[in-house]
């Protein structure tokens, strides 16, 4: 994960005054996520289906370790909208979210505008929600922290 903050900081050049903004925003935030979650320190394991998707009560256990991020009333996914001051932070958050998901070979969908993008995670292949989800949640979370 380091390696992706890095890169995602190194995307963006923040003016002195964003990052007063940033660093009382980001301890607001620490003290809601200062527990680092462990999801964001697992790797996800690869999912061909075969197993089930996750229950109600699993899911409930695990969204309170992912900050900010709900479950779709279908139950079948989870989802984040994150906004930005802008297009080239957008597009840098977005693309510090594709190097985490091709180094951890789990995908979301995307909508991105101009100063917004929503984030969704589900597990296509269980059609529903696989551990995987969450850690994937958990890891853009963090980048959420820096922004």
């Amino acid at each position: 994960m380091m390696q992706c903050n890095f890169l995602y900081n190194k995307i963006l050049t923040v003016r002195p005054e964003e990052r007063t903004q940033c660093a009382s925003r980001r301890m607001n935030d620490e003290k809601m996520e200062n527990k680092m979650t462990e999801l964001s320190n697992i790797r996800c394991v690869g999912c061909e289906g075969g197993i089930p998707a996750l229950t109600k009560e699993e899911i409930n256990q695990l969204l309170p370790e992912v900050s900010g991020w709900e479950v779709d009333p279908n139950g079948k996914s989870i989802r984040r909208r994150f906004t930005f001051k802008g297009f080239y932070k957008t597009m840098a958050f977005v693309n510090a979210i594709a190097w985490i998901a091709n180094t951890e070979n789990h995908h979301p969908d995307m909508e991105v505008g101009y100063n917004y993008c929503l984030v969704k995670y589900t597990t296509h292949a269980v059609d529903g929600l696989t551990k995987n989800d969450f850690i994937c949640a958990a890891k853009v979370n963090e980048l959420g922290a820096v922004v």
